[in-house]
């Protein structure tokens, strides 16, 4: 089973601060961390659920993908 998510490209390096953050399906925060042009981000203690991978820079959301964990 698929654990953890891997996020690189070189279009991140045009961004000045890159932050992934994970939220629930309640819109709690359950990660948020600056990268620079590549990222794993580690599933294996969350829950089963529904999540969504949301890629922001200098607090405006460029990118967001709903996961679900089974």
């Amino acid at each position: 089973m698929k654990t953890s998510l891997r996020f690189r490209s070189s279009l991140f390096t045009l961004f000045t601060s890159n932050v992934l953050r994970l939220v629930n399906v309640l819109g709690e925060e359950l990660i948020s961390v600056y990268f620079k042009n590549k990222i794993d981000l580690d599933m294996t203690n969350l829950s089963k659920g529904i999540y969504f991978v949301q890629l922001l820079d200098k607090n405006k959301l460029l990118f967001s993908k709903k996961v679900i964990k089974e």
